[in-house]
């Protein structure tokens, strides 16, 4: 089966939004807030040795260091602010769109019928059906034993466990094994509320999403006070 040109479309978004070039990517935002912290833990361990040198008036400029601090926590605080930042634009909008974990979230789950596990695998350069890669792999591997060699590495064209891995992948997130497994198989629109809502429990904060700000809406104009749990923050406390 053949992805079709609108899912490649996605993907291909989807990874610039995560892994790309660009430096608001996912990863790069994380990359840079990570050394960020590290060059900040060096300048505060330089303090601490300048001011046990000389612990009554250690000479440090109040002003540059209250500066640092400030542009440190104030920079951070905007860079987690963006990596979570939930436009109502999302991730398409080549003006007004972002690079964020909510935007790709929302913008993965608007197209989860079209992510199916076969077109997953396909997408990932892996075929859903690898019964004849690892039957040729065994075969290898026996001809090899036979030989007697005590080490050897098997071709990469054989290699069905990095399959097998991707599977596996797949059955996380949809909630299946290796005995109910199907190539329609798709994530369940729960995967990505639990994935929501365990934003907002690191966060401190709801993210809401319009379908839950319309049953929200819904429920309590038609005078149904009643919290539901697991569809965020705004459904179950509010």
């Amino acid at each position: 089966m053949c992805v079709n040109i609108n899912l490649k479309k996605e993907w291909k978004l989807w990874q610039d939004c995560l892994i790309g070039d660009d430096r608001n990517s996912i990863f790069r935002q994380i990359y840079t807030m990570s050394w960020d912290y590290a060059v900040f833990r060096v300048i505060n361990e330089g303090r601490k040795i300048h001011a046990e040198k000389n612990p009554i008036e250690p000479h440090l400029n109040g002003p540059i260091h209250f500066f640092i601090d400030r542009a440190f926590f104030e920079h951070q605080c905007a860079a987690i602010r963006r990596v979570v930042d939930e436009s109502r634009f999302g991730l398409e909008d080549e003006n007004k769109g972002v690079y964020s974990l909510i935007a790709l979230i929302k913008n993965i789950k608007l197209h989860r019928l079209e992510l199916t596990r076969e077109k997953y695998l396909e997408m990932r350069g892996k075929p859903y059906d690898y019964s004849e890669i690892k039957r040729k792999h065994d075969d290898y591997f026996r001809m090899e034993a036979q030989k007697g060699v005590g080490a050897f590495i098997v071709p990469n064209e054989l290699d069905w466990e990095s399959i097998e891995e991707v599977n596996k992948q797949f059955d996380r997130i949809t909630k299946t094994n290796n005995d109910s497994r199907k190539p329609d198989d798709v994530i369940s629109e729960d995967k990505f509320d639990e994935l929501i809502e365990k934003l907002e429990t690191d966060l401190g904060k709801p993210v809401i999403s319009s379908n839950q700000a319309t049953i929200w809406n819904m429920l309590r104009l038609a005078g149904i006070n009643d919290k539901i749990v697991g569809y965020g923050q705004l459904l179950s406390q509010f």
